[in-house]
């Protein structure tokens, strides 16, 4: 995963209309008797209400997106009440269609490269991911063959935590089939990486990746 400096999200729109007019008449033809045209009045447009800020700009205002707060948006909130921990987030776009036509996305901004992403459907939440690109500046010395092969089936999140000795750059939260899912990944600088996936608590699988 690529280690971009954080920037705003921004949606600009542009629009352009041209209008052309020709006339011609055949050479034989007699002049035409000259005709007085007043101008067409102006079309007259109603202002329209401003779009509130996180909307005209793409970006949702920015709010104090923690590990801790993520943690309280769980699967089947209503967005109501994901928008009222968290305030309005921005629509985000390009979701799979393995979500469904239902499926639509928000994000919340924090501040120091953190964000939520949380996909709803009629149902609620359906999926919340939480990063913290921080952390990639740091997973050099957690992002290692030694600490991937002391990794095993059955440990805690605390554990597999314990041993990378820092917190994830990504948890990505899903329920499959009445099963809480988490995929857990730390993501170095260079793009090597290890991948962790719980169910119910419980780690059920690591994959390294780039790893030698």
């Amino acid at each position: 995963m690529p280690h971009p400096p954080r920037r705003s999200l921004a949606f600009f729109l542009a629009a352009a209309l041209a209008l052309t007019a020709a006339a011609c008449g055949g050479d034989n033809a007699p002049p035409a008797p000259e005709a007085t045209v007043e101008p067409a009045p102006e079309p007259a447009y109603e202002q329209a209400d401003p779009a509130p800020e996180n909307l005209s700009t793409g970006q949702p205002e920015m709010v104090d997106v923690t590990r801790e707060i993520a943690g309280q948006v769980t699967i089947g909130m209503s967005q109501e009440e994901v928008e009222t921990l968290l305030g309005a987030g921005a629509t985000s776009a390009n979701l799979s269609p393995d979500m469904g036509p239902e499926a639509r996305s928000l994000t919340w901004i924090g501040p120091e490269s953190r964000a939520l992403s949380v996909v709803f459907d009629v149902d609620g939440v359906i999926m919340t991911t939480f990063t913290d690109l921080r952390q990639m500046d740091e997973a050099a010395d957690a992002v290692t063959l030694a600490n991937y092969s002391a990794l095993s089936a059955g440990m805690s999140l605390d554990e597999v935590e314990a041993i990378m000795g820092l917190p994830p750059m990504a948890i990505s939260t899903v329920e499959t089939d009445g099963l809480l899912t988490d995929t857990v990944t730390w993501i170095s600088g260079d793009g090597a990486g290890v991948v962790v996936v719980l169910a119910a608590g419980e780690v059920v699988s690591v994959s390294p990746v780039g790893l030698d």
